[in-house]
């Protein structure tokens, strides 16, 4: 099911999607394509932290609950060499480094429904040349699903024109439900949640050098193994 969730202020419709499957029922937002709630029959207490309102994701929660992307976590110095070209990235953290992709990265982006059903979503994006100093169009898509078994996956893949680099993954805080070590509730053993990253290498990776034709030096630098030996000897006589 698709409901309205609220509007941004650039006027986009943020929407709510829910789904179910296993027992399972989680309710996805368009804004950086959030899992906003995860609930199990049975089982009051919410999997994972959401905020009820757009506003709070707004001005409290960066990333709360988004897919980060294009590159989750920190590229230091907000730069990076990629197929011999120099490449500057939004330094959006103290102004020294790239956090998840820059200030206008997956998780701060408004993502379309490609496609949905009563158990799976698929939400799209497409980022272009140059969008936060990350070097061509980046199109890429997230899954999630829950399986008859009651299993949550998360598939997430991207394609490129160029080389660029490419790492993204949720950022789900799961709540932490009494009596439970793992920080999520299991059944039969199994764990809630599973993530599948299918960013294919951009470049092959290069050949490794050739064998060098010339031969090792001996070990000490050229002397014979013996030599020591034979000083040992002049000093007992």
């Amino acid at each position: 099911m698709i409901s309205h969730f609220s509007i941004l202020p650039e006027n986009q419709d943020v929407r709510a999607i829910e789904i179910a499957g296993g027992g399972l029922h989680a309710r996805i937002l368009t804004w950086g394509a959030s899992l906003q709630d995860l609930r199990l029959d049975g089982h009051a207490p919410p999997l994972v932290l959401g905020f009820p309102r757009l506003e709070d994701y707004l001005a409290h929660a960066a990333h709360h609950g988004a897919i980060a992307g294009p590159v989750i976590n920190r590229i230091a110095g907000g730069m990076a060499t990629i197929d011999g070209i120099h490449h500057s990235f939004d330094r959006n953290e103290h102004d020294r480094q790239t956090l998840h992709g820059g200030a206008g990265g997956f998780g701060w982006q408004h993502w379309q429904v490609a496609a949905t059903g009563a158990s799976f979503v698929e939400l799209a994006i497409s980022q272009p040349d140059g969008h936060m100093g990350f070097p061509g169009r980046i199109d890429a898509t997230c899954r999630y699903e829950l399986s008859g078994d009651g299993m949550l996956s998360v598939a997430l893949r991207a394609t490129t024109q160029k080389p660029t680099l490419l790492s993204s993954a949720r950022t789900t805080p799961a709540s932490q439900p009494s009596g439970s070590a793992s920080g999520a509730p299991t059944r039969s053993g199994r764990r809630f949640f599973s993530t599948e990253v299918a960013d294919p290498p951009l470049s092959p990776p290069p050949p490794p050098p050739p064998p060098s034709s010339s031969p090792a030096p001996p070990r000490g630098g050229g002397k014979d193994e013996g030599d020591d030996n034979d000083h040992e000897d002049d000093e007992e006589d």
